[in-house]
């Protein structure tokens, strides 16, 4: 992973980590402690995808999710999409929060991983890189563990799953939602021909 520095070459406000094994359907967090907030805080994601073959129509096997969270509880979620859903496209997620909405305090960076049956290894690498006003300066290193609690759900749309600390969202005749904080409505189609 490459690391971002400043134009003078001041690397003393980046965090990394290598080589971060995960397994599939595995929740994991980190967190790092912002002291203020005189820059940006970017957090970028990376991971290799496991190649299938040159005919397979399959766009990713393997999706990793970013997912941050701020001390006063706002949900940042990997490229920051528009419609608030996760990024299914790309082995690269990132999240940027301006300086201008920085807020000091903890923030913990999520990793949450879907490999799908087709899949035969069961875990993968990643990378991640923390560029900001980390408190830390003497610390290089981010380490991750697995979570012991779910990320938010957003209005009642799920629960929290205790075991696997991934989030169960409502699914049935009348309503269903999606993504990883059941923040996105599906639509229900139901057959009335039966």
């Amino acid at each position: 992973v490459l690391t971002s520095v400043s134009s003078s070459g001041n690397d003393e406000h980046v965090l990394v980590g290598d080589r971060i094994e995960i397994l599939g359907d595995q929740h994991l967090v980190a967190e790092v402690d912002i002291k203020d907030n005189s820059r940006d805080l970017r957090i970028t994601m990376s991971y290799l995808d496991e190649f299938f073959n040159d005919d397979s129509s399959v766009a990713l096997g393997i999706d990793l999710d970013l997912v941050v969270i701020s001390p006063d509880k706002t949900v940042y979620r990997g490229n920051q999409r528009v419609d608030n859903t996760e990024e299914m496209f790309s082995t690269n997620e990132r999240v940027i929060i301006k300086k201008e909405e920085l807020k000091p305090g903890k923030y913990e960076i999520h990793v949450i991983s879907h490999i799908p049956e087709i899949v035969t290894e069961k875990s993968v690498m990643f990378s991640v890189t923390v560029f900001g006003p980390i408190s830390d300066t003497a610390k290089e290193m981010i380490t991750f563990s697995k979570a012991k609690e779910c990320i938010p759900v957003v209005d009642g749309h799920g629960k929290c799953n205790k075991e696997t600390t991934l989030n169960e969202c409502i699914f049935d005749d009348m309503e269903a939602y999606t993504g990883h904080s059941c923040q996105n409505e599906a639509v229900v189609i139901i057959d009335s021909s039966k």
